[in-house]
């Protein structure tokens, strides 16, 4: 009973490589471009590891989380200004923290949300 219990666990348990192909990564392949992660559908600029349902809910998610995290430090930094009772030395340290987070929110997650969706950088990259 136990050699029948043995083969049966060791029939379902899926290779490495199928594993690896399953979360998008292929190290049996080569790429004669190596900054493409994974391959990119025909014309549709869409990554095959989302179909077009998921990526649609990946993307409006993404943008309403930078649009809120703007929007949110936006008004730290008008109810600090134009509370007279805010306008205190430590409060121009919350508010240097509410302009870096708006960059962040601003510069780098909008990237890294095309990056995620997309399936590689879009950008021109810096050539050293």
């Amino acid at each position: 009973m136990e050699d029948i219990i043995t083969n049966v666990s060791l029939e379902m348990t899926p290779a490495p490589n199928e594993l690896l192909q399953d979360i998008g990564l292929d190290f049996n392949t080569t790429s004669s471009n190596s900054h493409n992660v994974t391959p990119m559908d025909d014309m549709t600029g869409i990554s095959p590891q989302y179909s077009l349902a998921e990526t649609i809910v990946i993307v409006f998610f993404l943008t309403i989380l930078v649009f809120c995290s703007v929007a949110g430090n936006l008004l730290v930094c008008i109810a600090i200004l134009t509370d007279r009772k805010l306008r205190k030395t430590s409060n121009y340290f919350i508010i240097s923290l509410a302009v870096a987070d708006m960059c962040m929110a601003i510069l780098v997650m909008s990237f890294a949300a095309s990056n995620d969706i997309i399936g590689y950088w879009v950008s021109p990259t810096v050539q050293t």
